[in-house]
């Protein structure tokens, strides 16, 4: 890859193309719970840029940015109460809509109404505080199936890495790495079913993969020839710029994870476990939580600090861990961070495996370079389509048949099994 071309995709400050193209979306920034009503303001970082979130008084989340408007103290610092933020320097008050209510060392009665701050729209669904940070409306937010369902039936949890957000999309596009990486879990599985299946295309590293654009983004298939004479298909449906659904054939275990950046070095990986039809049964929660840290706004604390990310090395000489890792997603995020922040894609060699990676970075080159952005690809507002109805699948099919097919046939069964397929309440 052209380094020209890697570092419009993976620089994401502010007045660049990338940072630009992250601000057409809704994104999400917290886990609900991170915020407590009249509690202390949390400060963040997206897209280089800092802001500060709050609940108020009333359940409400305001999000603005950090420094008061008037000389430019931490609003971090500031006193939450009466639905309102009142900085602690000479307490000019905010209310949660942006408001300025009060400042209290100006005598003229309507100097508050001419203080502006800048404060975001923001959505609560998942157990996920959303924030949309683009000029103008917010696009329609996006009614993915794990932002409609119940709470028992979602868990999302987050990761933050030291790597680039596309390190972390490029993981998630990369079908050939199970069956090696992940091997300690394929392995280990059931020879029958679901799980046996995983364990037969695990061992055939070497799968056709086909692409093709959507409405939402792009798709791909990675096909795998069975011993029965079956193929078998795995179908990632991925939403730009960063979210992917990722195909098995459980019908609770659900998956989607979205690559979100905080700066150009470290991203936030998200992961939003979901069974769309009913409670997420216990013993999928405790696969989705497995050895990971249990503070779900960030299940990979401490792994960073210990030598080689805490790697087992007897265990690997023994044989019984081939990784040294005793969980899957460690594993992932692991080996991204062990790339480098920001990897120097103009040294690789990629293969036939990279297929979808390729496609995907050609097709977001695109979108950055069109003239008016790629504005309408992929965005939420993208030609009226209900996202909720949006899933990876697994099928096999026999030869001949076409896996595009049968993926248009399940996406419309799901459609129809949410009846009108109106889109979420906007607020």
């Amino acid at each position: 890859m052209r380094a020209a071309d890697a570092e419009l995709l993976t620089d994401v400050a502010p007045g660049t193309p990338m940072h630009g193209n992250f601000k057409r979306y809704w994104l999400p920034v917290m886990r609900s719970d991170a915020l407590e009503a009249d509690g202390a303001p949390v400060r963040f970082t997206m897209l280089c840029e800092d802001y500060v979130a709050f609940r108020a008084t009333d359940g409400r989340v305001g999000v603005f940015d950090p420094q008061c408007p008037h000389r430019q103290s931490s609003l971090e610092l500031a006193n939450n109460r009466d639905c309102s933020l009142t900085c602690l320097f000479h307490g000019w008050k905010f209310h949660v809509s942006g408001r300025c209510l009060e400042t209290p060392n100006e005598p003229d009665p309507d100097f508050p109404r001419r203080v502006k701050i800048n404060h975001y729209p923001v959505r609560e669904a998942a157990g996920v505080l959303w924030a949309y940070f683009g000029a103008g409306q917010p696009p329609r937010f996006s009614d993915f199936v794990f932002n409609r369902v119940d709470d028992d039936q979602v868990l999302s949890r987050a990761a933050i890495c030291h790597y680039n957000w596309l390190t972390g999309l490029e993981a998630i596009l990369d079908p050939s790495h199970v069956g090696l990486l992940h091997r300690n879990w394929t392995d280990q599985a059931p020879k029958q079913g679901f799980s046996g299946d995983i364990q037969k295309m695990s061992k055939s590293l070497v799968a056709e993969i086909e692409c093709e654009l959507t409405d939402w983004g792009f798709r791909y298939a990675a096909i795998r020839d069975m011993p029965d004479g079956s193929r078998y298909v795995r179908v990632t449906e991925h939403v730009s710029p960063s979210l992917c659904f990722i195909a098995n054939s459980l019908a609770t275990r659900k998956l989607a994870i979205m690559s979100v950046p905080i700066d150009c070095e470290w991203s936030t990986q998200w992961y939003f476990w979901h069974s769309p039809d009913e409670p997420l049964p216990e013993t999928d929660r405790r696969y989705a939580i497995g050895d990971t840290h249990p503070d779900h706004g960030n299940f990979y604390q401490g792994l960073r600090d210990r030598p080689n990310w805490g790697q087992d090395r007897e265990a690997m000489k023994q044989g019984t861990n081939f990784t040294g890792f005793h969980d899957i997603m460690y594993e992932d995020l692991v080996v991204g961070e062990a790339q480098g922040a920001i990897p120097d894609r103009s040294r690789e060699h990629l293969c036939t495996a990279d297929r979808a990676i390729v496609f995907a970075r050609r097709n977001l080159l695109r979108q950055l370079r069109e003239p008016d952005g790629g504005a309408e690809e992929g965005t939420s507002a993208a030609n009226g389509f209900d996202y909720g109805a949006l899933q990876a699948i697994v099928c096999k099919i026999g030869d001949g048949e076409d896996w595009r097919q049968a993926a248009d046939h399940r996406m419309a069964g799901r459609a129809a099994r949410l009846g009108t397929g109106e889109p979420l309440p906007q607020t």
